[in-house]
């Protein structure tokens, strides 16, 4: 049963989110959330022993919210193409807005949350994988894959283009790229079947985001 205490840790985990994504992890220090949360850094410091611990936690909690987000969706739609986009648009909604130095910083100064993310993401790897096979069973994507390779390939591919956003042409849009390397994604996986609902789902782009808006990452929102 959810108490008292435990929405307002969501709540501190959710405005904790907010500020990781504007500031990204090294202008993230315990005094500026402290601020901008409104609170002392001697209550930051009654809740969370670090900056590490209090990253990890929140990095930890917003991945358990995100696969209860997918299994809504899942569970709601028709079937594994459109819960597939659904749930692209939520983490593609992650990346774009989450801090350009975020992965940088990462990956330079914070090895232990770098170690933390990189076991989260392997978990992402195996949930991704449930739910292809579902599509599998349903016949919209072939069985003869290795998903395992797709799926790290297409995640690194996404991560990488986050690392070097700052060095793309103006013509091109770091969205666009996103949505070109996941369709050819799903192209490269789904059979004949899945290729006609995908190019339904492609026609139809705006109503498939419209039902999860209410879950994309953007400033103010909670999950």
């Amino acid at each position: 049963m959810e108490t008292s205490e435990s929405r307002r840790f969501d709540s501190l985990y959710f405005s904790i989110f907010q500020l990781l994504l504007k500031k990204g992890l090294k202008n993230l220090t315990m005094d500026s959330i402290a601020s901008s949360l409104g609170i002392s850094k001697r209550t930051l410091y009654e809740k969370f022993d670090s900056k590490t611990e209090m990253v990890v936690k929140t990095m930890s909690f917003m991945a358990k919210r995100r696969r209860q987000i997918s299994d809504e969706i899942f569970s709601k739609a028709t079937n594994s193409i459109i819960a597939l986009i659904q749930t692209y648009y939520i983490q593609r909604s992650f990346i774009c807005n989450v801090n350009q130095n975020f992965f940088a910083d990462m990956d330079k100064f914070f090895s232990d949350i770098r170690d933390y993310y990189e076991s989260e993401t392997e978990n992402e790897y195996e949930f991704a994988y449930s739910k292809i096979k579902a599509g599998i069973s349903e016949g919209v994507f072939r069985s003869e894959i290795d998903y395992s390779i797709q799926l790290k390939t297409l995640s690194l591919q996404l991560e990488s283009l986050k690392r070097i956003e700052n060095r793309f042409p103006q013509d091109i849009s770091l969205v666009d790229t996103y949505d070109t390397i996941y369709g050819n994604f799903l192209y490269s996986i789904v059979t004949e079947k899945g290729r006609t609902i995908l190019e339904e789902c492609i026609n139809n782009k705006e109503l498939i985001v419209t039902d999860i808006e209410k879950y994309l990452y953007k400033d103010e929102t909670e999950f």
